[in-house]
């Protein structure tokens, strides 16, 4: 085992006794949380907790299904009448995704969310087939009424006169709406955001961050070919290129940075002028050069401060007025479209899955139903909180309002933002509980499923990629996962690489010319694939003392996309 394995140990206990409220728990593939919840669970019930009183939130039925399994399993083995009324109690329990919580919630608080306590759930195609009959209707309307800003809005939109085009951003942003607790309260604060402009506004700050970011490495690379041309005996180009570095490195004021970085240039001399050629070492001197144009060629390639097109930042945002007529409209119309899209399923009897957590935040910020609620429930756990949207970040809060409140999850896992969620939630709520001490965190980063080796490789590989700037992960530093499995089976991970076959060239014979079949990269992966299925197939390896035999069953094929896997599975035949 690694030398991490009594920190992780202790980190267990620590997990599974805690006494305080709030907890929020790091935790890296296969290092076995779901196990950790259920230990904590247990813990906490034997101290008194009643099943009914406990709310765990799972990320699908069948996740949830298992936690109960898993549950009932450890209770069954502690002994006492009182564990015996909690395993009674266990199907009735509040183990459940998210989803399936809010909709009990309104089947009980139906007069507060005002919807038929009998409502049906539309799926995705009949959601889908509402909203295009809705949006249909509004359209409709606002042409009637000869909107001359709906009319702007569309022109736009409905690129090339493609109505399909308008109806898929008014359907996206709908979506990304109900992503949100209150569209109105973020499109009201993020227009201020556009409206007044200084240094301590959250978008200035982010495009300097984002400019700085982008600087820094040109900066660091100036510098570098500063002290190399030094050497070389040019000593105005060394110059030059330390002013440059300075200029674009972040300073002053955000309006001093911008326009420091739309003035700076940097102009190199041509590898065969006189001041190259007679330097005291043109070989450095050229390929100093050489590293800098390509440097500089990148940073102009990536450059996002077009949109400044010669002004300062502060006139940028003056001129951001011109388009408030517009992106009013623009929530405008979302706003109605949404009350038309809830009128039309309340006719219906019906609700969509966005509903269940926007209709399930009303009951929770009615004050005698959250009353009720927090009396019931003493503890919430949530799986995998990396992928939380900011509505179901606004429900767990609400309703862990004085209960003890258990989060799980893995930021590195949260790189395909599900329906809107945030990962940033997760990373935030990690540093202030660490900074403030208003809540616990820990890590856990031994996994017990996977060999050894392949975790190093994974390591390797992550350690470069993962970083604080890029993925909002220090992947080095915090995440490395290790394990205590060894299969014994070498090697562990192999890597190779496929090149497209040649083209031959083809001959006509007598008078016909037969065209010959072209082998694809996708054909040949699936020979190379299979080979080395029929290597292993047959070994043995040894886990944890016992000898096993590689199986056709132990294998699994992943692939890209469909695209190919017909060709693929012909290989393996």
């Amino acid at each position: 085992m690694s030398e991490n394995k009594p920190r992780d140990v202790e980190s267990r206990n620590r997990i599974i006794d805690y006494d305080g409220r709030n907890m929020l728990v790091s935790a890296s593939a296969g290092t076995g949380k779901t196990t950790i919840m259920i230990s904590r669970i247990l813990s906490l019930i034997k101290k008194g907790l009643d099943v009914e009183n406990l709310v765990v939130v799972t990320f699908t039925n069948l996740a949830a299904a298992e936690m109960k399994r898993r549950l009932s399993e450890k209770l069954s083995e502690e002994s006492g009448s009182r564990i015996v009324r909690q395993l009674e109690k266990l199907d009735n329990a509040a183990i459940c995704t998210l989803h399936s919580f809010c909709g009990d919630l309104l089947r009980n608080y139906f007069y507060v969310a005002d919807v038929d306590p009998s409502f049906a759930i539309l799926d995705a195609k009949g959601a889908s087939a509402l909203q295009s009959e809705v949006l249909d209707d509004l359209t409709g309307e606002y042409f009637a009424a000869d909107d001359e800003g709906f009319r702007r809005l569309y022109r736009i939109f409905a690129e090339r006169r493609n109505e399909e085009n308008f109806r898929k951003v008014i359907t996206k942003l709908y979506e990304f709406s109900r992503c949100l607790p209150d569209f109105g309260e973020w499109y009201g604060r993020v227009r201020q955001y556009l409206v007044n402009y200084s240094d301590d506004n959250p978008m200035v700050r982010e495009l300097v961050r984002y400019a700085a970011e982008q600087a820094e490495p040109v900066a660091e690379t100036c510098r570098e070919a500063a002290d190399q041309l030094e050497v070389c005996g040019m000593s105005d180009c060394a110059h030059d290129c330390r002013r440059f570095a300075d200029e674009i490195s972040r300073n002053g004021s955000a309006e001093q940075y911008f326009n420091s970085l739309m003035k700076a240039d940097l102009k190199l001399p041509a590898k065969n002028t006189l001041v190259v050629r007679k330097c005291a070492n043109p070989e450095l001197a050229v390929e100093t050069l050489d590293k800098l144009r390509v440097v500089l060629g990148e940073r102009r390639k990536s450059n996002k401060l077009g949109f400044l097109e010669g002004r300062s930042l502060s006139e940028a945002w003056r001129d951001n007025e011109a388009s408030f007529q517009l992106t009013d409209k623009l929530a405008e119309v979302i706003t109605r479209f949404d009350q038309k899209y809830f009128e039309a399923k309340k006719q219906r009897g019906a609700v969509d899955f966005n509903d269940l957590e926007h209709l399930a935040l009303k009951v929770l910020r009615d004050p005698a139903a959250s009353a009720d609620v927090h009396k019931r429930y003493e503890a919430v756990f949530v799986d995998e909180y990396q992928d939380t949207n900011p509505v179901q970040e606004e429900i767990i809060s609400l309703l862990a309002r004085g209960a003890k409140l258990f989060m799980v999850g893995d930021v590195k896992q949260s790189i395909y933002h599900f329906r809107g969620c945030d990962p940033t939630i997760f990373a935030d709520k990690y540093s202030f509980y660490k900074q403030s001490g208003e809540g616990a965190v820990e890590e856990l980063s031994v996994n017990f499923r996977t060999d050894n080796d392949i975790l190093h490789f994974v390591n390797d590989v992550f350690s470069l990629l993962m970083t604080q700037r890029f993925g909002n992960v220090d992947y080095l530093n915090t995440s490395c996962i290790e394990s205590e499995v060894n299969k014994n089976f070498s090697p562990s991970v192999k890597i190779t690489l496929v090149q497209a076959p040649t083209k031959e060239k083809q001959t006509p014979h007598g008078l016909y010319r037969i065209k010959q079949a072209e082998e694809s990269v996708d054909v040949t992966q699936g020979e190379i694939i299979a080979e080395e299925i029929k290597r292993c197939v047959g070994k043995k390896y040894r886990v944890n003392g016992e000898v096993k035999t590689i199986g056709y069953g132990d294998v699994a094929v992943l692939v890209r996309g469909l695209k190919g896997t017909k060709k693929i599975g012909r290989a393996y035949v």
